[in-house]
């Protein structure tokens, strides 16, 4: 491990020692150490370079134990799981799996606390029972926009519903309710206006709706 240890002065890593080096064991080496190197100089209340998980810009709140990401969304992290977690043999591999997780758990209005190793590797095995299930996610998709009922905008409401049931923002949403509309899975339609027997005007806005397909 020697050729590793003079490509981290001052917590750097060059360009050139990554080009010259591509070992799959030496980039996952030098992968560990860079990421250590960035969260043990990370300053408390303030901008941190890149996020542990995704390497986006990310912030830290509340004594550095709340972390909020442009890409994973918001999570918390118990003081040292970070280096913890650098230190696994397949961290590159789990850092990717644990971004997705954290993502998906936050989209469902569910923010996770990392504790330890054993619970982030719990949660990324969730997210990947989840996504062996197709039909599955099919079922909740469309469960999400039938049941949110009649909307002046189906693609508001109902859209939000489904990415909280998938864990997917609002764009990844959308192209998924897309995709099951386009497949004749759900479509959208008018719902009949309420009158009442004095009432030359419905009592509501035209309403829409999704309905599961024919």
């Amino acid at each position: 491990m020697d050729a590793v240890g003079p490509c981290f002065r001052h917590g750097r890593i060059t360009q050139e020692f990554l080009d010259k080096h591509t070992e799959p064991w030496l980039r996952s080496e030098v992968s560990k150490k860079a990421a250590a190197a960035r969260w043990a100089k990370k300053p408390r209340g303030s901008d941190l370079p890149l996020c542990v998980l995704c390497d986006s810009e990310a912030r830290v709140a509340d004594g550095g134990k709340l972390v909020i990401c442009r890409q994973c969304g918001q999570y918390r992290l118990v003081e040292g799981l970070a280096a913890e977690l650098t230190k696994e043999s397949d961290w590159p591999e789990l850092q990717s799996d644990l971004a997705r997780a954290v993502r998906w758990r936050f989209y469902q209005g569910e923010p996770v606390t990392l504790s330890n190793v054993t619970s982030a590797r719990w949660l990324v095995e969730k997210l990947k029972e989840f996504e062996e299930d197709p039909e599955e996610r099919e079922r909740q998709a469309v469960d999400a926009l039938v049941s949110t009922g009649p909307v002046e905008n189906p693609w508001d409401r109902p859209i939000a519903n489904l990415g909280g049931a998938l864990g997917l923002p609002s764009d990844e949403s959308r192209a998924f309710a897309e995709k099951l509309q386009a497949g004749n899975i759900v479509r959208i339609v008018d719902c009949k206006p309420s009158w009442t027997a004095l009432d030359t005007q419905p009592l509501s806005p035209r309403l829409k709706e999704w309905v599961r397909g024919e």
